[in-house]
């Protein structure tokens, strides 16, 4: 590894371990969302019902200080992004159909202000990242192929403007990232095989300019998220079993050549599927879930 990536990704890969895996609250998929600031907030499903918590992170102590959970709709699974501002967007799976909410944050309350479930696609799987720029960009999984949508979201409206729903490959399911800078990248599943994308958004077309499809693990599914630097960490569970292995990895995307550099996957936990996000100071929260209940950890 070169040594320039390998000064960025060690402060990842090697600096400090895990903080315990602690149980938060029970269900059967989940999804969190830093910000720079180490204020959270996580959705999840339990019973077809949707859930969110707003949450404060120390990683001195390595816990999350959580506010109640609390009902916000029906259906799942769902997805949701932060940005630093503590204004939020969700999408979810309803009878398949996608909806999507645009939120603010009272982490004083510990509540979410959400705007109307508004319907904006169909498909089986979803998931959204939001910049400090009131942009965003969903993908999802429809009848075997993945599709993006680029959108410009009105807080004031509580809504988006989405771009139109555009294939870009096949398989499933799919998670998505999006710095600050118009760039993303992208990782999803083929029949056990892991891929990555990287990507330049055009928010004035509405558009993405995808580099290729590129193998780089084993697993069922996977969670990507990207900082401000080029620097990323994904997370993934290698088989369908309902309680295996979860893996990490970190690495450090190339723009200019569509390509990530990656560390060797680690493992650093059991039970999926998981959900992984990172700051900008290399602060990360991980949710995941084991056997009907939602554990977190930071690192």
């Amino acid at each position: 590894m070169q040594e320039s990536l390998m000064s960025e990704v060690e402060k990842l890969g090697s600096w400090g371990p895990w903080g315990p895996s602690t149980r938060y609250d029970t269900g059967k998929s989940n999804s969190v969302s830093l910000n720079n600031n180490n204020k959270c907030i996580e959705v999840h499903v339990e019973d077809g019902n949707l859930y969110y918590r707003v949450g404060n992170a120390d990683f001195a102590e390595n816990t999350i200080s959580w506010g109640p959970r609390t009902v916000y709709d029906t259906g799942g699974p769902n997805s949701v992004s932060l940005d630093n501002n503590g204004q939020c967007v969700e999408v979810h799976v309803g009878t398949g159909a996608l909806y999507y909410r645009v939120g603010n944050v009272d982490f004083a309350e510990n509540t979410i202000s959400w705007g109307t479930s508004t319907r904006y696609d169909t498909g089986e799987s979803c998931s959204v990242s939001l910049d400090n720029n009131g942009q965003c960009i969903e993908v999802h999984v429809e009848n075997g192929n993945l599709y993006y949508r680029v959108g410009i979201v009105d807080f004031a409206q509580k809504t988006i403007s989405w771009g139109s729903g555009t294939a870009y490959d096949t398989g499933g399911p799919n998670s998505v990232s999006l710095d600050n800078n118009g760039q993303c990248i992208e990782v999803h599943v083929g029949t056990g095989i892991l891929y990555y994308r990287v990507g330049k958004v055009d928010f004035a077309q509405k558009t993405i300019s995808w580099g290729t499809s590129t193998r780089y693990d084993t697993g069922v599914v996977s969670s990507v998220s990207l900082d401000d630097n080029g620097q990323c960490i994904e997370t993934h569970v290698e088989t369908a079993k309902p309680f295996d292995n979860i893996y990490y990895r970190v690495g450090k995307a190339d723009f200019a050549e569509n390509t990530i550099s990656w560390e060797p996957s680690t493992l650093y936990d059991t039970g999926g599927p998981s959900s992984i996000s990172m700051n900008n100071n290399l602060r990360c929260a991980e949710v995941h879930v084991g056997t009907g209940i939602l554990y977190y950890r930071l690192k």
